[in-house]
């Protein structure tokens, strides 16, 4: 009963603190838990923890919707469709009626995406990151085709696998030759190849790179050999 007693003195006003909700009273910022937020939003609480606050946080940031139940965060594995792209992983935040990509893994148990803000849960955060971690993936987006082959061996439970839907003239990553010409003029190499070829070397040296094997097949007498013999020299 007591904890609801309001003072005269000087109480917290809500406020934006990088991609959260904070609390500020004079020249002192404060974070504070996701679950609190929640309940001074919906529990009409006025104080809660010994701190004081002057209204709800909807009712000072009031471009924003205050999401009661938290968010999942999970991460999703575009898998290419052909052979020039990448593949990509992002980190999703969804709820029961809409989820939307996010740029990288939170740091905190909130996060606020374009006018909603979200609770998230901690274990959810931290079972994510140490998940990447054991894979050695630092970096979310384009990923190496090593690292997309152990997600989808891995079974982690947050973890969505889809095909691509990037058309061949999108802005994916594409396989270039250029490097792989330089390579093989060093290494003395002499031979002319076809686009076809110079596509199928780049890809080859790729794969190789990565130390996956990969089978190269195609019809009799489209020069498979000569494009072996080129990864060979590079090597």
């Amino acid at each position: 009963m007591n904890d609801q007693i309001t003072s005269n003195l000087p109480k917290y006003e809500w406020v934006l603190i990088g991609n959260c909700i904070g609390l500020k009273k004079g020249a002192i910022r404060k974070n504070i838990s996701a679950a609190d937020i929640v309940r001074f939003e919906y529990k009409d609480k006025k104080i809660l923890n010994g701190i004081e606050v002057s209204s709800r946080p909807s009712e000072k940031l009031k471009n924003l919707k205050i999401n009661r139940f938290p968010a999942k965060l999970s991460l999703e594995l575009e898998m290419p469709a052909g052979k020039e792209e990448k593949p990509l992983l992002k980190p999703i935040i969804s709820s029961d009626n809409w989820r939307k990509i996010i740029k990288s893994i939170p740091d905190s148990d909130q996060l606020i995406v374009g006018d909603q803000w979200v609770s998230l849960f901690e274990d959810n955060i931290i079972e994510i990151q140490n998940f990447l971690e054991k894979l050695n993936i630092r970096d979310l987006g384009n990923i190496s085709l090593r690292h997309a082959l152990d997600l989808m061996l891995s079974g982690f439970d947050y973890l969505n696998v889809t095909e691509s839907k990037r058309s061949e003239d999108s802005h994916s990553v594409k396989f270039s030759f250029t490097g792989t010409e330089s390579n093989l003029k060093n290494t003395g190499f002499k031979a002319n190849l076809y686009h076809y070829q110079q596509k199928g070397v780049a890809w080859l040296q790729s794969i190789a790179n990565e130390g996956l094997g990969c089978i190269l097949a195609d019809e009799m007498g489209l020069g498979k050999t000569v494009q072996i013999i080129a990864l060979l020299t590079i090597y």
